[in-house]
């Protein structure tokens, strides 16, 4: 791939010409256990030079370094504890991407993929939780947009996912006072047919509707 100049968004060695960058005096700072800033305008190589000392770091394998941005957070004003919440999940999301599996929280991998994939939702001024309260049991996720309410259930694949999931769901709709909502079976596995990923299936469970998502 030919390289090119790139003026939207982080820069990639690979495809956009880049000065080489020496990170020492930034080692310095964080061996000695300094804090430091970086200001400049905009669209001038800030987040791609943090991303390039955050790879620089995890390669030598002194330190494990991980670029978070927390603009996501805005959204919530001055709702402090989703504020906090929603930063915490960008560090769990950005984990999943960018370090070794040794540090990611595997457990609820899928729950905070799905999340990251919803962030547009909070973006749009919707509400968007995990682990929603419903009467006895928990919702995996609840989200409350433009007047409406959305329930979902989140399972890992296994021979009882779809019977337990829809089992689950159904009794926190009819908790909830809703018709329908979505069960999302995720595979750890590694994808041998691309076609069945994102395969969908339309059943209703006790007079209530669920859309069942295969990813």
């Amino acid at each position: 791939m030919e390289k090119s100049f790139n003026t939207a968004g982080p820069s990639v060695p690979e495809k956009h010409y880049m000065i080489s960058l020496d990170f020492d005096n930034f080692k310095k700072l964080i061996d000695a256990e300094r804090y430091f800033i970086l200001h400049a305008p905009r669209q001038t190589g800030k987040t791609t030079m943090m991303l390039q000392l955050m790879e620089d770091i995890n390669r030598q394998g002194k330190y494990i370094a991980l670029y978070v941005n927390v603009e996501a957070a805005q959204a919530w004003r001055n709702h402090i504890v989703e504020v906090n919440q929603t930063i915490i999940n960008q560090f769990r999301i950005k984990a999943l991407i960018d370090l070794p599996k040794e540090y990611q929280p595997s457990e609820a991998a899928p729950h905070l993929l799905f999340m990251a994939w919803l962030q547009r939702v909070v973006n749009g001024g919707g509400q968007v939780k995990r682990e929603y309260a419903a009467g006895l049991g928990r919702l995996d996720l609840y989200i409350d947009f433009a007047g409406e309410r959305f329930a979902f259930e989140l399972k890992l694949k296994s021979k009882k996912a779809l019977t337990d999931g829809k089992k689950q769901l159904v009794d926190y709709l009819h908790r909830l006072s809703l018709d329908s909502g979505w069960l999302v079976i995720f595979s750890r596995g590694e994808v041998k047919d691309w076609d069945a990923v994102g395969k969908r299936e339309f059943v209703e469970e006790r007079g209530k509707k669920i859309e069942v998502i295969w990813l």
